[in-house]
């Protein structure tokens, strides 16, 4: 075949890869300190609340469904903390919305904060399809539990309707 065209790499080539690599490498390694300082501090805050606060855990750091605990209990300090669904990144029909919700809050009640709260919220959206296949319903299925009682409620939003059209854009 012949030589090559590509000259083979030289050292300095070699050693400005290897720095290259190097500074990724660090700037990584900074991102993940920073994400868990971060999440370190929301544990400390969540924990030292005082004693008239309640404690709830929320299975999502979804700003949209941390906030939504937040606005329905004044006094409450939540946190949320990542739990898998289980399901679709987008739940149809009403069995599956409901079976992320509860794979979500199985996920968040075995995490080692869940023993120092005193609720936990789990929330998944789904499309529930209308009966003349041209709408769909946009609902969230809400699992609350009781930490300290073990007692469990399920419930739902108002479902807002969505036109097939956006469904299908989606």
């Amino acid at each position: 075949l012949g030589p090559s065209p590509i000259p083979p790499p030289t050292g300095d080539v070699n050693k400005e890869m290897k720095k290259a690599m190097t500074q990724a490498r660090k700037e990584k390694q900074t991102e993940y300190q920073v994400a868990l300082d971060e999440q370190v501090k929301a544990l400390r805050e969540y924990r030292s609340a005082p004693d008239s606060f309640l404690k709830i855990l929320v299975a999502s750091e979804s700003p949209h469904k941390t906030r939504a605990v937040k606005g329905a209990v004044s006094n409450a300090n939540v946190l949320g903390i990542p739990a898998p669904s289980g399901v679709s990144s987008q739940p149809l029909g009403f069995a599956e919305t409901l079976s992320g919700a509860k794979n979500r809050m199985s996920a968040l009640i075995s995490a080692p904060a869940s023993g120092q709260a005193d609720y936990a919220v789990a929330i998944e959206n789904g499309l529930i399809p209308g009966d003349d296949g041209e709408t769909f319903i946009d609902l969230a299925a809400i699992v609350v539990r009781n930490l300290r009682k073990g007692k469990e409620s399920v419930s739902t939003s108002a479902g807002v309707q969505i036109p097939k059209n956006y469904v299908e854009q989606w």
